[in-house]
């Protein structure tokens, strides 16, 4: 167990140092494709409510947020972040803190116009780089505890394949992406069917069929997860309707070129 516990410490060492030290464009450039997957890069858009979704979400990552008495299996990221901002010195408005204020979809855009959301909106929009950063913390913090949660027989495979991807912005986009946008894959409330979709379902199809630690084999293994996720979908849900806009974004994680 020690052991163990060493290496871990250890390989999130040396991920953090890989993170750390890309180019601060390359960072930039991270955020902007995240934040044009999300919502095209509108503005607009960084206060959002789906009609898919019972919660809104905001910013470029559109990190969820619960309203009241609503307890979702999916990890809220929109908390987090206020955290996150004000350890960057941002000021953020108290109210912010505990649950979403808006109780239903059709009160959240009857408030478009209401101080709380000109407040709201206007942190969004000067924050871009300081919520590229928490996404980016986010992998720091959660890499490890993704190793660390597979079997015993996949963490060295795993730590090599995030390594590998984790040198290159390609592939540092690619890890940052999928994490906030289908999660880590720990949450055990985030199955259909005993199968999760994150990125420990992600590592485990590419080391099952040795696939090389590149952008292209991840892209491929995420493909077939989502699919997979449909497939185990409960009848009445929404993911067959959003599969092909997944699809999509998968597919930029081939364009190794998109980076100078």
């Amino acid at each position: 167990m020690m052991h163990t516990q060493v290496i871990l410490g250890l390989y999130a060492a040396v991920l953090c140092t890989m993170v750390q030290s890309a180019a601060p464009e390359h960072m930039a450039q991270i955020g902007k494709k995240i934040w044009h997957n999300e919502c095209g890069c509108s503005k607009e858009k960084l206060l959002f409510w789906s009609p898919l979704e019972p919660f809104p979400s905001f910013g470029i990552g559109h990190f969820i947020w619960y309203p009241e008495n609503y307890l979702g299996p999916y990890t809220q990221g929109f908390p987090d972040f206020v955290v996150f901002a004000r350890k960057h010195k941002i000021v953020v408005p108290s109210w912010l803190d505990g649950c979403c204020p808006w109780r239903t979809r059709d009160l959240f855009y009857q408030s478009m116009q209401s101080p709380r959301m000109h407040e709201l909106r206007a942190l969004l929009e000067t924050t871009i780089d300081i919520q590229a950063a928490y996404m980016v913390e986010k992998l720091h913090i959660t890499i490890p505890e993704i190793v660390a949660g597979m079997p015993e027989t996949m963490r060295d495979k795993a730590r090599t394949i995030i390594a590998e991807l984790s040198i290159m912005p390609q592939g540092l986009y690619v890890l940052v992406d999928y994490l906030n946008f289908k999660g880590s894959g720990l949450n055990p409330k985030e199955r259909y069917n005993n199968q999760g979709w994150g990125i420990v379902q992600v590592l485990e199809y590419m080391i099952h069929q040795n696939l090389p630690a590149t952008t292209a084999s991840f892209a491929l293994a995420a493909e077939q997860v989502l699919r997979q996720r449909v497939a185990n979908a409960p009848p009445g849900s929404v993911d067959a309707q959003r599969l092909p806009g997944c699809l999509n974004r998968v597919k930029t994680y081939n364009d190794n070129d998109s980076f100078s």
